[in-house]
């Protein structure tokens, strides 16, 4: 009689706690860790959306002004590019031929003497600049058909910062958002970085990141490069190892940056098996966490010869991310590009249902121009996925009657 007494009273107690204290709490498809563990990627969660640059498809590209706008549009996290200085310091930039950026009006006004001649045009490379010098010009690049931007008039928000002035506005920003990411990606370049040269920015990006307190920060903070030797020096750093760190990779067909490239040989590329060995040579074998390439080649993968990249990835414990997916180009992206796509499609119909390819594919994380698309896409993916949720239930229900 004890025995039974005791189940009775257990079997009691257990079925309180699944009526009131172990209901999974509902998904608030809002929240920044939005959607539970419902997606494909490595971690069951929401694939991440960074602002890539910032919010370049707005203004203030790889400025303090465009981080903090890519927040406020409701990135999970911001991108970021460090060049190399005259001075061989770092500064936040993407060009290291500043025309596009700066705008030649401003760059004749300030800095006139700094023009070189190339193919009878005057141009000017980031390293001819002093740190000092590259901190007082102002990043007048528009939003897409936009006029371009009057430096004399806009904030010094749009002046191209220091990487510790970004760390600065991380840290503020991850005050109100504990969750926010930071993707540090060093540029490196054939004619203008020897390996001398990426050695020291390596050690001056992990220097910035330890005075910080950064260097520890395994959730928040990823560091990237298309360059294999820059990754490799990051990677054997022992003062930011708990740090996820992403290789860059190119593709082939396609394109190939910098001095010390990994591409992705597309047409080698037919199967799991030729997959899982690229993986391995390429981002396991230098103790990597990330694997984040073009969404074309991508796409050449996952949809042209339906190979579960991201399943892959995941089954290495390795992340799989994907640039750069800006509002107007979800169709001219693949159509200008038919050797990576390496079949007949010709690109989306909308920049959402792109995303949402991606997304359903197990992606980890986008990079993003815009930000806004890639929330409502996964705003919209989100719904859908619950109301399939919901009528799955009401059919298991339905067939117990």
């Amino acid at each position: 009689m004890r025995r039974v007494s005791l189940f009775t009273h257990l079997l009691a107690v257990l079925t309180v706690i699944s009526l009131f204290g172990a209901q999974p709490a509902r998904a608030n498809w809002d929240d920044d860790d939005r959607h539970g563990k419902r997606f494909s990627t490595l971690t069951g969660r929401a694939p991440r959306i960074i602002g890539h640059r910032g919010s370049p498809g707005f203004d203030g590209e790889n400025t303090l002004r465009g981080f903090r706008r890519a927040v406020e549009l409701g990135a999970d996290g911001i991108e970021l590019d460090l060049l190399f200085t005259s001075d061989d310091k770092l500064i936040v930039g993407h060009d290291w031929e500043l025309s596009r950026l700066i705008g030649e009006e401003q760059l004749t006004d300030m800095f006139p003497g700094k023009c070189t001649i190339e193919d009878g045009e005057c141009r000017w490379f980031t390293r001819d600049f002093t740190q000092d010098e590259l901190q007082t010009l102002k990043v007048t690049f528009p939003a897409p058909g936009t006029a371009r931007l009057d430096y004399g008039s806009i904030s010094d928000d749009y002046r191209m910062p220091t990487y510790e002035e970004v760390l600065d506005l991380f840290k503020e920003l991850r005050r109100k958002n504990r969750g926010l990411k930071l993707y540090t990606e060093l540029k490196t370049d054939t004619r203008w970085t020897s390996d001398a040269e990426i050695e020291n920015m390596v050690g001056q990006v992990v220097d910035a990141l330890v005075d910080a307190g950064m260097s520890n920060d395994r959730r928040n903070h990823w560091i990237q490069s298309f360059d294999a030797f820059a990754m490799e020096l990051f990677a054997s750093n022992p003062e930011i190892k708990k740090l996820k760190k992403s290789l860059l990779v190119g593709s082939d067909p396609g394109f190939s940056v910098g001095p010390h490239p990994v591409n992705v040989p597309l047409n080698d590329l037919q199967n799991e098996r030729d997959v899982r060995q690229f993986i391995i040579d390429n981002v396991v074998s230098r103790n990597l966490q990330i694997l984040h390439g073009w969404k074309v080649a991508w796409f050449n993968l996952m949809g042209t010869k339906g190979i579960d990249l991201a399943r892959i990835a995941h089954d290495f414990g390795i992340e799989l991310h994907a640039f750069t997916f800006r509002d107007p180009r979800f169709f001219s992206d693949y159509k200008n590009s038919p050797a990576v796509v390496g079949g007949d499609f010709e690109g989306y119909r909308s920049a959402v249902r792109e995303l949402q390819f991606f997304y359903k594919q197990g992606v980890d994380a986008v990079l993003h121009d815009y930000v806004v698309s890639g929330r409502e896409a996964l705003k919209l993916l989100g719904a859908k996925m619950k109301a399939d949720e919901d009528d799955d239930q009401d059919n298991r229900m339905w067939r117990r009657r």
